[in-house]
């Protein structure tokens, strides 16, 4: 393959169609370049073996090495420098390299008719796929005449009045289905309305209770408070028993319980005859 040279001298030579005397001229040129900066011969002009690889439209590489080549010729490099241009062009050579190399696989040594050739079937399997194919027409076939046979039923069915009639009747059906189904669905709606104003209505009269209680405990325990006040300021009397009797104090009196009997005067005095019976057993 040839190519223009103004298009060369534009584009570069990375830049044009892929063909085997491009990839092989592009690595001629950069052994050349590896050479000259393995030896060191900075001073040798090679801006025209720079504008062949890359032209106007230099790749990062690319206006990497034109720089450091265009620099190099006022000024040596040092070690380091000469190393980084070195690494540079050993980079760019191996690239290009394996693109010419999966070009010559997929181009040259299988050609795109050889690897379609490889898709073909064997013999047998072409026989199978004949067969499959007939197979495939004979289905298609049966179901085509299916469909227009169904198609036909459907064409005498709308002209027969009885089948319109039934048609009608399974419509009307299915509106009153879909009628009982939103008046359900209305009737479900309301119901759970009616339970949520009941169950708030409920809500607010516990409410309402509780406040009620709370307002009936206040009076309550003011009275209580108030009693407690004026029992701290009565005077106390100690309450007697007497005989199992019991007198409570109520306002510095005394006051006998209500299902008390009456007290007997004799009960304070000791009894003698017990007295007498114990000092003589005492005496014996």
């Amino acid at each position: 393959m040839s190519f223009d040279r103004a298009a060369v001298a534009e584009k570069g030579l990375i830049n044009m169609p892929d063909c085997p005397g491009k990839f092989r001229q592009i690595r001629d040129s950069l052994k050349l370049l590896l050479e000259q900066v393995n030896r060191k011969e900075f001073a040798v002009d090679v801006s025209n073996t720079l504008l062949l690889l890359y032209g106007n439209q230099p790749s990062l590489r690319g206006n990497f090495l034109c720089t450091c080549f265009d620099r190099f010729l006022t000024q040596p490099p040092d070690e380091v420098q000469q190393e980084q241009l070195r690494i540079a062009v050993i980079d760019e050579l191996i690239e290009w390299t394996q693109k010419y190399q999966t070009f010559m696989r997929r181009h040259i040594e299988v050609s795109p008719a050889r690897r379609d050739l490889c898709f073909a079937p064997t013999e047998a399997r072409w026989k199978l796929i004949l067969r499959q194919e007939a197979g495939i027409d004979r289905q298609i076939e049966r179901k085509t005449r299916l469909l227009w046979e169904m198609q036909e039923v459907d064409r005498r069915r709308r002209e027969d009045e009885r089948w319109q009639e039934i048609a009608q009747q399974e419509a009307e059906a299915a509106e009153a289905r879909e009628a009982e189904a939103r008046a359900k669905e209305v009737e479900h709606a309301r119901r759970m309305e009616e339970l949520a104003v009941r169950m708030v209505e409920r809500f607010r009269k516990l409410q309402e209770q509780s406040r009620q209680v709370t307002e009936n405990k206040e009076p309550a325990s003011e009275e209580q408070g108030s009693g407690a006040r004026e029992t701290v300021g009565a005077p106390l009397v100690p309450q007697q028993v007497r005989g199992g009797e019991r007198s409570r104090t109520v306002g510095g009196r005394q006051r006998p319980d209500e299902g008390a009997s009456n007290p007997v005067p004799e009960a304070d005095q000791p009894a003698e005859g017990h007295g007498s019976g114990v000092k003589d057993q005492g005496e014996s």
